[in-house]
């Protein structure tokens, strides 16, 4: 089920809108690409939220929030929810893993030995 937007943290001053990326792929590629549109949204989109698209699938049958804390700024959708969302994003990015490496070449994101972002390397511009 979709996350209660309660859990991001009111801010203060103007909305800073949110952006939309899914990735429908396993853990560890879901992370990546939930790092890399972090990144995206804090410096790209100035701060905006990132609403994450995450339906159970075969390749990952958990939900993030069973596994780890709620991220400040981060909400957890399904595709249940997709119509809304899509219509008020600042910028949808459609199974965002298949267009990774573009968003990492495109909007510099650091990358680690593995060319991948890290959550240390994305936690720490945070």
């Amino acid at each position: 089920s979709d996350n209660p937007t309660s859990i991001v943290k009111p801010i203060e001053g103007p909305d800073p809108g949110y952006i939309v990326a899914e990735s429908t792929t396993g853990l560890s590629n879901r992370l990546r690409v939930l790092a890399a549109y972090m990144w995206v949204a804090e410096y790209k989109f100035v701060g905006a939220h990132v609403a994450f698209i995450w339906d159970k699938t075969s390749a990952c049958p958990g939900h993030f929030l069973q596994i780890f804390e709620p991220i400040p700024n981060v909400i957890f959708a399904t595709n249940s929810s997709r119509y809304v969302l899509d219509k008020n994003a600042k910028i949808v990015y459609e199974d965002s893993n298949a267009v990774f490496n573009w968003i990492m070449q495109m909007n510099n994101i650091p990358k680690n030995r593995f060319a991948v972002p890290s959550w240390s390397q994305a936690e720490r511009k945070m």
